[in-house]
């Protein structure tokens, strides 16, 4: 029993031996850690004054963007977030310690602000107000010396600025950092694939009216550049967020020439149907006025009698008084019947002497119808000929109306596209 106590006794002071013998022979670094993580605890706020707040000194350096997502508005980054501050509960004395004045430690052993990322580059602390954590701007601009220049973005600023924000949930305001970045789109991608063929189709709706009235091609024309049009348009919604808030300068310019595309549809129907009608309908005279008073001299087109001029109206004489007057045309005399009798015609020989020649009555007979027969013809041709006058005048009117709208077509996606390019924002 005693040879037993004696053996625990000796166990015991063997093993204190070799406890004091370790805690001496540790080094400066190993004895500091003890030291400072002997009673650390990284829940409590390191404050010697609980009522104080803790300064916290905050910076961001921006590295690159990786992607922006236009259509669902997200952002990829890479961010450096730098944050300082003191924490009295872990000093030393370097002549207590062989002079070690820094050491590595693990960021998990220690406290840390909780700074968490709200939105659009907002930090801020979660759950200390201002009472407890002091957050203060390291600088105002962010650091861009290690940024990494994107093909698709071109980073116009990058500022900094400390709010305070109060909230009815709590007494005491917070503090947060807002990060603003302006970034712009770089055109040339956009420029090449999209903007520019939409201007192009733009200019083919104006272009359209080159075509002649009477061909039925232009109708065709207009409706595959409106199908074109379509397509772009699905395009830039496929690259747009889905918002009501605001409508991209695109999709503006895209619905404007649609809707200058679909007048321009109406405008060609209204132009053939003028120009195919029918020659039996009279032209109001407001309609002549309007058209060939009035756009005609704007327009510098010719009026109808002054197309007239330059060749003259074809008249026909009829067949009948042709033949009453045969006897200049034939070398056939007729000589009036005297008071005394009949006298019969006279036909005049090469050389000059005068014989009488007896008509056949059947012979007359015949020459009546056909001179009735030609002179219906001749109606006919002058009636022809009065609806002819009439369709070209119908037509004339068709050209100065496409011509009118041609000329106001022109004006218009001018202006329109001279305006969009106006309305784009200038950031440099």
């Amino acid at each position: 029993m005693i040879y037993r106590k004696m053996l625990f006794f000796f166990a015991i002071t063997s093993s204190i031996h070799a406890t004091c013998r370790g805690q001496a022979h540790l080094d400066p670094e190993h004895r500091l850690m003890n030291d400072l993580f002997a009673n650390y605890s990284k829940e409590v706020r390191p404050v010697i004054d609980k009522q104080q707040p803790i300064p916290v000194n905050f910076d961001m350096m921006f590295s690159q963007l990786v992607e922006l997502n236009g259509r669902s508005q997200i952002m990829t980054s890479k961010v450096w977030i730098r944050q300082s501050w003191e924490n009295p509960f872990l000093r030393w004395n370097p002549s207590d310690y062989g002079g070690v004045k820094f050491i590595n430690i693990d960021p998990i052993l220690v406290w840390k602000p909780d700074i968490v990322l709200y939105n659009s580059m907002v930090f801020g602390s979660w759950t200390y107000t201002s009472s407890s954590l002091n957050l203060m701007l390291d600088r105002k601009e962010v650091d861009l010396s290690s940024y990494i220049v994107s093909g698709e973005w071109d980073l116009i600023s990058a500022e900094a600025m400390r709010n305070v924000v109060k909230y009815t949930c709590c007494p005491d305001p917070f503090i947060d950092i807002t990060y603003h970045l302006v970034l712009r789109r770089r055109v040339l991608f956009y420029l090449n694939n999209l903007l520019l063929p939409c201007v192009a189709l733009a200019i083919l709706t104006v272009f359209a009216f080159f075509l002649p009235v009477e061909s039925g091609e232009r109708i065709s024309l207009i409706i595959t550049i409106l199908l074109g049009l379509t397509v772009y348009t699905l395009i830039f919604t496929e690259n747009i967020p889905s918002t009501s808030e605001v409508t991209p300068l695109l999709t503006k310019y895209s619905t404007t020439i649609m809707a200058l595309l679909g007048m321009s549809l109406v405008v060609s129907c209204l132009v053939l149907w003028i120009y195919h009608r029918d020659p039996s309908a009279e032209m109001s005279k407001t309609f002549e006025f309007i058209v060939f008073s009035v756009l005609s001299r704007i327009l510098r087109k010719p009026r109808p009698e002054e197309t007239s001029k330059d060749g003259p109206k074809r008249k026909h004489t009829p067949v009948s008084v042709v033949a009453d007057r045969w006897p200049t045309y034939f070398p056939v005399q007729r000589r009036a019947a005297s008071d005394s009798g009949n006298s019969s015609p006279q036909c005049r020989s090469p050389n000059g002497s005068v014989q009488e020649f007896v008509f056949p009555t059947q012979l007359e007979r015949k020459f009546d119808q056909v001179i009735a027969k030609l002179d219906a013809v001749a109606n006919s041709l002058t009636v022809d000929q009065g609806e002819e006058e009439k369709k070209k005048k119908w037509q004339m009117a068709a050209q100065i109306i496409d011509q009118m709208f041609f000329w106001i077509f022109t004006v218009i996606v001018t202006t329109v596209t001279l305006v969009m390019y106006f309305m784009i924002p200038k950031y440099y």
